[in-house]
C-alpha cells in the first residue's frame, strides 16, 4: 500500500481507487506469509549505500514503476545510476536493449567488484 500512496503524478481519485485492493493485496500477503508488511522500497533504496544500485525501468512501462523508480533513485545513497530504457515495457529491459543492458549491469559489477 505504501507505494500505491507514493506515487507521484497519479491522480488521487485513481489511487483511491484502487486502495481498497492494495489493502486487500498486503493483509492477504502478511497472513499468507506470516509476517509483517516490510519497508517501503524506498526506505529500503536508502540502506543500500555505500553498496552500488542501479535502479532500472521500461520507458514504455506500467505507471508505478515510472512513477515510483525516481523516488527511490532520490532516496539512494551514491554511487547510484538510474536508467530509463527507451522503448522497454515491465520487465523488457533485457529483451529491448540486449547489449546496452549487458554493458550497463557487467559494468556494475566491474565497477563494485572490480573497481573498474
Amino acid at each position: 500500500m505504501r507505494e500505491t500512496f507514493a506515487r507521484q503524478g497519479v491522480s488521487s481519485v485513481a489511487v483511491w481507487l484502487q486502495a481498497p485492493h492494495e489493502a486487500v493485496f498486503t493483509a492477504a500477503t502478511a497472513v499468507l506469509s506470516g509476517d509483517a508488511p516490510p519497508p517501503s522500497l524506498e526506505q529500503l533504496a536508502a540502506r543500500i549505500a555505500p553498496r552500488p544500485v542501479l535502479f532500472v525501468y521500461g520507458a514504455e512501462g506500467q505507471g508505478a514503476e515510472q512513477a515510483l523508480t525516481p523516488s527511490y533513485y532520490a532516496a539512494a545513497g551514491p554511487p547510484k545510476a538510474l536508467w530509463e530504457i527507451p522503448g522497454a515495457g515491465h520487465t523488457a529491459g533485457l529483451e529491448t536493449a540486449p547489449l546496452a543492458y549487458e554493458r550497463s549491469v557487467v559494468g556494475l559489477f566491474d565497477r563494485a567488484l572490480l573497481g573498474r
